[in-house]
């Protein structure tokens, strides 16, 4: 069902397939098992025609070495990756009942990018990377937010959605005392947004003065905007028919 509506898609001129779901690389087909995620992939790849394959939301836990390799040889897979830390504190992951450490996840990410090194030329070595982090969960000491922000500043994002953490109904740390104060939150914020600004400008000058292919979403005041393989937002003047194309 999902191959035959991507290739209805492609069929009828689209140009960015996304795979989407929880824990998405932890996917089986219901009819055979070992049709894994990795196998998925390369289905998708498969196809006839110009377009795209993104996907989102991978857990560390579920990336296997086959899987990592198979991302890094499909060619259609773009150069991109959100890939959700929440903290860098082992202590923390574990109330958040993340079933990884931090040293875990930051060999996860070496390999991923030794992978597409391997794999891949020009700008498409570099994989840009993305992530979701929290501060401020209930217990979140000034030392355990450290060692989450010396992940970030060790890794290097090209982005990061962070937010503050507050109660969601029905989770198990809805229960847990919210003790970090808002002010604090705040501070942590902004810690973190520094430090991203920084690596993800760091990032992008990379892209200077080299061609960029780029899916056009929109237009605006003039310029049209889009995102290149690596996720980049990109403005540059052009006509209006080129929304919806390369």
């Amino acid at each position: 069902e999902i191959l035959k509506e991507a290739r209805h898609l492609i069929t009828n001129s689209y140009k960015e397939i996304w795979l989407l779901g929880q824990n998405v690389n932890n996917y089986s087909s219901p009819s055979d098992t070992s049709f894994n995620f990795a196998k998925l992939l390369d289905a998708v790849n498969g196809i006839k025609g110009d377009f795209w394959v993104r996907f989102t939301s991978p857990h560390p836990k579920d990336f296997t070495d086959g899987f990592v390799e198979t991302m890094a040889k499909c060619g259609k897979v773009t150069p991109y990756l959100n890939l959700p830390v929440q903290a860098g504190d082992d202590k923390i992951l574990r109330k958040m009942n993340r079933p990884y450490t931090a040293r875990r996840y930051k060999l996860l990410v070496k390999k991923i990018r030794a992978a597409f090194k391997k794999n891949r030329d020009g700008l498409e070595r570099n994989i840009a990377l993305s992530t979701d982090i929290i501060v401020g969960f209930p217990t979140e000491t000034k030392k355990q937010f450290q060692n989450t922000a010396e992940l970030m500043e060790e890794l290097k994002y090209d982005m990061a959605y962070i937010s503050q953490y507050s109660r969601r109904p029905g989770t198990k740390a809805e229960k847990l005392k919210d003790d970090v104060p808002k002010k604090e939150k705040e501070k942590r914020w902004q810690i973190l947004n520094d430090a991203l600004r920084e690596s993800a400008s760091e990032k992008s000058k990379k892209f200077i003065g080299e061609a960029s292919k780029v899916l056009v979403e929109n237009q605006k005041n003039g310029f049209l905007i889009g995102k290149n393989r690596h996720y980049k937002t990109v403005h540059f003047q052009g006509p209006r028919n080129l929304i919806g194309k390369f």
